[in-house]
């Protein structure tokens, strides 16, 4: 869902967001539903063309430690 606010945010529609990385815009679509997992590379480039750190857009900011 970050991934989404992040790219609506950025003034991105999905079809542009998913050329710029390079996957389609129904894997783009399953990522931002939570259906897919990126691979780390998948994850940077999105990051990258957010310009937000991949963690805040694919992990838990607030985990806590046990």
């Amino acid at each position: 869902m970050r991934v989404k606010l992040k790219r609506i945010e950025k003034g991105f529609k999905q079809f542009e967001l998913a050329k710029i990385v390079g996957i389609s815009s129904t894997y783009l679509r399953q990522i931002e539903s939570g259906q897919a997992n990126p691979t780390k590379d998948i994850m940077e480039k999105i990051a990258s063309a957010l310009d937000t750190p991949a963690g805040v857009l694919f992990f838990e900011e607030d985990r806590e430690v046990i």
